[in-house]
């Protein structure tokens, strides 16, 4: 078994390393501060955020997809149970946003999330070993398949329709999806991301 683990990591570097066609762009923008910004004309943007319940021991999950206008596209509150550091559930929650973006046929060009740390990680596809390395390379695997996909650092500011998402993800029992539409705890920082 040793073996294989360590002949996987070898190929998936290797792989990587080899596939020079094939770009991972991952940007830090925490420094820029204020309100969500849209994509370009004709792109999708997903932000997405995860918040912790330690009492009861879940995690809540929000994604948002909006076009170049700021219409929502597709929105999701995802809940499940597990003990996670803040960190890791922020790792999953970008996972999971991309999953949702191809789920939904939507090609992402961005992926905004409040949590710089994990950015980097992406970034610089951290060792397999560590406690989040899977997470890290399950996404980076998904990006590499996506040539023009960033993942971004920004603000909490910037964030607040993910957030509000993930909050309302511990107050559900089950996930919920909307299309084209979104939950009513979240309109007015919709409105005021889409008037920005």
């Amino acid at each position: 078994m040793e073996e294989v683990v360590g002949w996987s990591i070898e190929f998936l570097q290797e792989f990587r390393n080899s596939n020079s066609e094939v770009k991972r762009v991952v940007v830090s923008d925490s420094i820029r501060r204020g309100r969500w910004r849209p994509p370009d004309i004709d792109d999708y943007k997903a932000n997405c955020d995860a918040v912790l319940d330690q009492g009861k021991g879940t995690v809540g999950i929000g994604m948002i997809i909006r076009n170049y206008v700021g219409n929502v596209m597709v929105a999701g509150s995802i809940i499940f149970a597990g003990t996670f550091s803040i960190k890791i559930a922020k790792l999953m929650a970008i996972l999971r946003c991309i999953q949702f973006g191809n789920d939904c046929g939507l090609r992402l060009k961005k992926i905004e999330s409040d949590e710089a740390t994990v950015v980097k990680w992406i970034k610089e596809g951290l060792n397999l070993e560590s406690e989040y390395g899977t997470v890290v390379s399950e996404i980076n695997c998904l990006i590499d398949k996506q040539t023009e996909t960033t993942v971004c650092a920004i603000s909490k500011e910037a964030n607040k329709v993910a957030k509000g998402l993930a909050e309302k993800a511990l107050t559900i029992d089950e996930n919920a999806f909307w299309m084209e539409d979104f939950p009513n705890c979240i309109r007015k920082e919709v409105e005021t991301d889409m008037s920005g």
